[in-house]
């Protein structure tokens, strides 16, 4: 019995992965590493927008 007020509908969980990111974390420092992370996660979301709008 599902909960009143809950959504329904398919749910889509993305994870993304560094290939070697233990590596690049120790070889950056883990402030640089920080900062290339943050960079790629507004790459993920355009690349989400562009499949959710070609849909």
């Amino acid at each position: 019995m599902m909960r009143p007020g809950l959504p329904t509908g398919t749910v889509t969980f993305l994870f993304t992965d560094v290939d070697g990111s233990t590596k690049l974390l120790h070889a950056l420092g883990a402030e640089a590493y920080a900062e290339g992370a943050g960079r790629a996660s507004p790459l993920v979301d355009k690349s989400l927008v562009r499949v959710r709008l070609s849909r």
